[in-house]
């Protein structure tokens, strides 16, 4: 393979800019660019022939060996495995994963009052952005909105108070959710409750 001097990459640059500027060269490239950008139907259209050759049996079947094949690669798993390792040293992941030993009562209240009881042994901190977190993918997949996120949808996430009601310390979940039951029977009494779950 040659090697093109820096001077002849000079020359080349300056022949091509000299083509984009003569109007007749100009007009093709607008002609080639507007047939090239494909239009809404041509899309729609592609989608109907993957979506035909996906659901034809001899080509899922092709796909099947071929996945079967390429995850059963050692090269592949050593990929996944290094990716999956660099993955859990981030350390926004590590702090997601680490659970705070005691066990914490805590509610999510909005501008009207209405309240969202929880219990979890996360730090609050990284519970309250699992919260927006989840509501932020749901909103996006357009799925159904449980009671909280329709507040958070209604009066913006952070409008809302996020606030420890009290710290169990070293206490087994099943005592914890108990408790988180019981408050949220309580809270179901007064009409203000934002839980999905109904006691």
């Amino acid at each position: 393979m040659t090697t093109m001097t820096k001077e002849q990459l000079e020359r080349k640059k300056e022949t091509n800019r000299l083509y984009r500027q003569r109007p007749e060269n100009k007009e093709k490239m607008k002609l080639y660019n507007k047939n090239y950008i494909l239009s809404q139907e041509q899309k729609e259209k592609q989608k109907d022939r993957k979506r035909l050759w996906y659901d034809n049996p001899e080509n899922k079947e092709k796909m099947r060996l071929y996945n079967e094949n390429y995850k059963s690669s050692e090269e592949v798993k050593e990929r996944q495995k290094q990716s999956s390792k660099k993955y859990s040293q981030k350390s926004e992941v590590k702090e997601r994963r680490k659970a705070n030993k005691d066990g914490i009562i805590y509610t999510i209240t909005n501008l009207l009052g209405q309240v969202y009881i929880g219990a979890t042994k996360m730090l609050p901190h990284v519970r309250w952005n699992h919260h927006k977190t989840n509501f932020t993918k749901i909103k996006k997949n357009k799925l159904k909105l449980i009671p909280l996120h329709q507040s958070f949808d209604k009066w913006g996430v952070d409008t809302h108070l996020f606030t420890v009601i009290k710290n169990y310390g070293d206490i087994n979940k099943k005592e914890l959710l108990e408790i988180e039951g019981n408050m949220i029977k309580h809270l179901n009494s007064n009409g203000k409750s934002l839980n999905i779950r109904k006691i």
